[in-house]
């Protein structure tokens, strides 16, 4: 993709687009993470399908897992698109 007559300045520009990509990309896996697994995973408690009794260890554990994914999905977006300053 590299290309000898490519400038600086371009392959600043390649850089910093691909960059941008790249953590628009984490932050939109942090997105759909959050609706898909802790939401979806959420939704029988407030629907009334479930008691609070109903709830078992490995569901806690499936939501504590996709929140934490989802924080460190963003933490990764964050870090790759932050701005230089």
């Amino acid at each position: 993709m590299t290309d000898v007559n490519i400038n600086k300045s371009e392959q600043r520009e390649l850089h910093r687009l691909r960059k941008e990509s790249f953590g628009k990309y984490f932050y939109t896996l942090s997105q759909l993470t959050f609706a898909a697994l802790v939401l979806g995973g959420a939704v029988p408690f407030t629907t009334g399908d479930k008691r609070f009794e109903d709830i078992n260890p490995e569901w806690i554990m499936f939501e504590v897992f996709a929140i934490i994914f989802t924080i460190l999905f963003a933490i990764i977006g964050h870090k790759i698109h932050r701005p230089k300053y």
